[in-house]
């Protein structure tokens, strides 16, 4: 049989086997590249945000991949393992406070990012944007 032989893959590829070129039927080795990205898939790169957004998209490459961020998020290195990418919100700052009203949720004083669920002030009693 002609199945009885090896390939010698370099570092980031492997052995797979796909339908043959010359006989109809039959496989053949080849070295393909490592699908590096984290899985699932839905996960790399910070996966999704509370609207359903991709916080990033994963590059696959030789013995690596990356993460690219979309606007609003910045790659960064996870804690563990150390070496995997993934895409976090950036800051934006603090939450001020406004004279004469409050925040529902109370966010007064807490740092916002992309991720941050939406805030609203509301005119304390007495007080209103108008003058009325």
């Amino acid at each position: 049989p002609l199945d009885d032989y090896t390939c010698a893959c370099e570092s980031g590829y492997e052995i797979t086997l796909h339908n043959s070129s010359i006989s109809v039927g039959a496989l053949m080795k080849r070295c393909t590249n490592i699908f590096d990205c984290p899985v699932p898939l839905e996960d790399a790169c910070g996966g999704r945000n509370a609207k359903g957004s991709m916080r990033g998209l994963c590059q696959d490459f030789i013995n690596h991949y990356t993460c690219s961020c979309g606007s609003g998020y910045k790659k960064t290195l996870m804690q563990a393992p150390a070496t995997n990418e993934t895409c976090a919100p950036l800051q934006c700052g603090t939450v001020g406070a406004l004279d004469f009203a409050s925040a529902a949720p109370d966010m007064v004083g807490k740092a916002a990012d992309f991720d941050t669920q939406p805030w609203t002030f509301s005119c304390k009693p007495g007080y209103s944007l108008n003058g009325e």
